[in-house]
């Protein structure tokens, strides 16, 4: 999910992402009923989706946990 924003005055290009806007790129993860579980928002726009989701505790405990019957969207 990508967050615009305005053009920053420091390392301007990490910021511009691939629809040459500037933002942010951010996960934000829900459960079934809407409320927000995760959130990761540090990385500028440049950064790739897998690179954001990589990094992430989520990542690390889905590496961890293999829950079976459950679906990822």
């Amino acid at each position: 999910m990508h967050v615009a924003l305005r053009a920053p005055s420091e390392n301007e290009p990490a910021f511009r992402n691939a629809r040459n806007s500037h933002s942010m790129n951010m996960q934000v993860v829900c459960d079934a009923a809407g409320a927000i579980t995760n959130v990761v928002a540090k990385f500028p726009g440049s950064c790739p989706n897998a690179a954001v989701l990589e990094s992430s505790a989520l990542a690390r405990l889905l590496d961890a946990t293999r829950p079976e019957g459950v679906w990822l969207l």
